[in-house]
């Protein structure tokens, strides 16, 4: 009859419905009563971090070298040999 099986489809939503709420209440359980993530760092990832800190604390230039070049380049002390350059250039590519 066709009453009969729309009245089974209906039930069976509502059935689909009620199964479907249920684990999403299960799912939120399980989420709220999860270990959250930690992370430890060991003894040499902290050294190497605080290192790394002071590194991006200290300046990108030193001054006293560079003073020192200045000196030895004015007083035409500053030499390097143009096969030195050649091979820097090259081997930066």
């Amino acid at each position: 009859m066709l009453i009969n099986s729309t009245i089974q489809s209906i039930t069976g939503l509502y059935a689909n419905q009620g199964a479907s709420a249920m684990n999403r209440a299960r799912g939120a359980k399980a989420a709220q009563s999860a270990p959250s993530d930690e992370v430890l760092l060991s003894s040499e990832a902290k050294n190497f971090s605080q290192a790394m800190g002071q590194l991006r604390e200290m300046d990108d230039v030193r001054p006293e070298k560079v003073a020192y070049f200045q000196n030895l380049i004015a007083a035409g002390g500053y030499y390097v040999a143009s096969e030195n350059i050649a091979s820097s250039m090259l081997q930066a590519r």
